[in-house]
């Protein structure tokens, strides 16, 4: 329908076995950033974001890319989202009241 040859079928492929699954690492993110909203801390969960668009993508993105092309690009882009999900959990998890 698109015309799409092999190589456009193996990112997708890839894209599908391996990066999609770490879109799990967005909604823990997303959830944290909730939760600090919640508790007056929105500041908290700007920094997060910000910090996940920048210093967790594009370095990453980067290096990827000049190590494993379109692949590396993915896996760059996904490697920041799972540093700042599990960094943004961390942080609710001790922000929260017992």
């Amino acid at each position: 329908m698109f015309s799409a040859g092999e190589d456009t079928a193996r990112l997708v492929r890839f894209y599908n076995l391996y990066c999609a699954p770490m879109m799990f690492f967005v909604g823990l993110l997303f959830v944290s950033n909730a939760a600090f909203n919640a508790l007056g801390r929105a500041h908290v969960a700007t920094a997060l974001n910000w910090g996940r668009a920048t210093l967790g993508t594009i370095p990453l993105v980067w290096l990827g890319g000049q190590y494993a092309g379109a692949e590396g690009v993915f896996l760059g882009s996904m490697l920041g989202t799972v540093v700042f999900g599990v960094m943004a959990v961390v942080m609710a998890q001790r922000t929260l009241p017992t």
